[in-house]
């Protein structure tokens, strides 16, 4: 008995040390940024291509001036989870600009990847969740307030039979 109890006992500090939930966030200053995460049966990589784009034509409703030359914009986002591509919709990353940085969060079941952007009073950050199947939602968040999104998106996955 006492033998089991010490096997039980060693297990349990075995996965309290495994980690739950793994973190990572990267400053956003090249044209490709890489992201990789894992816990025990989640693994997910996120690769975020940006590139400069000239302040005109990512806001051409602004004066010049208004905002310094040139904008860095996302242009493309690609999701892997075990090893499998999730889907990105464009609509998830086309309208970032301004990019800062990037944090990539995982737990057993699910990833997140925040994005931030802008700049002092237009300055935000958006929530990508997601999960081992596919992309389920994004929420954009000024930094203004950030405990309320301003915009929120949700994704279903259909098949063809």
């Amino acid at each position: 008995m006492l033998l089991r109890t010490g096997f039980l006992l060693l297990v349990l500090v075995a996965a309290s040390a495994s980690p739950l939930v793994a973190q990572q966030s990267v400053t956003l200053l090249g044209d490709v940024a890489t992201l990789a995460q894992s816990v025990p049966g989640f693994r997910a990589e996120v690769v975020l291509r940006s590139r400069r784009a000239s302040a005109a034509d990512v806001y051409p409703e602004m004066a010049p001036g208004q905002v310094p030359d040139p904008v860095r914009v996302v242009q493309s986002l690609r999701i892997t989870v075990n090893g499998r591509a999730l889907f990105v919709p464009r609509s998830v990353y086309s309208d970032l600009s301004e990019v800062r940085s990037a944090e990539l969060t995982v737990s057993k079941l699910d990833g997140q990847l925040t994005v931030r952007g802008g700049d002092a009073s237009e300055s935000y950050f958006v929530r990508i969740d997601f999960n081992a199947q596919a992309l389920l939602s994004r929420s954009l968040y000024s930094s203004l307030t950030p405990s309320a999104p301003m915009q929120q998106t949700r994704y279903f996955s259909e098949s063809l039979k």
